[in-house]
């Protein structure tokens, strides 16, 4: 199965501001232990302006190991974390190819059930 891609949009809780001293959270602050055990593949880490302080870019063997490297982010007390699939573009098209043709099906069921009797 190929590893899906996720984003990560965190903030900075009162106890990682508290930490900015030292600079802006990078991958090499994380133990490698955590990428090998999990099959995290860092990508891209961006310091935001906004209502998120970091978005990170990352991807993973499934749903559940990205689910584990969110958990671990968060419980290091200094982020909150939201975490994302990403879809990318091909993906996005495949599913709007194959629209038309759910639609159809769907107009067929509904069709189908309007000619049942209800009780």
């Amino acid at each position: 199965m190929p590893e899906q891609e996720y984003v990560a949009l965190a903030k900075l809780r009162d106890r990682g501001a508290q930490g900015l001293g030292a600079g802006p959270m990078s991958w090499k602050d994380m133990p490698k232990e955590v990428f090998e055990d999990l099959g995290i593949k860092p990508g891209s880490l961006l310091v935001t302006m906004g209502p998120y302080d970091y978005v990170l870019h990352f991807t993973a063997p499934s749903l559940d190991k990205a689910m584990h490297f969110g958990v671990f982010l968060a419980a290091l007390g200094n982020l909150q974390v939201c975490t994302m699939p990403g879809f990318s573009s091909e993906t996005v098209n495949d599913a709007l190819r194959v629209t038309p043709k759910l639609h159809k099906i769907f107009n067929q069921m509904d069709k189908a059930q309007d000619t049942k009797p209800t009780i």
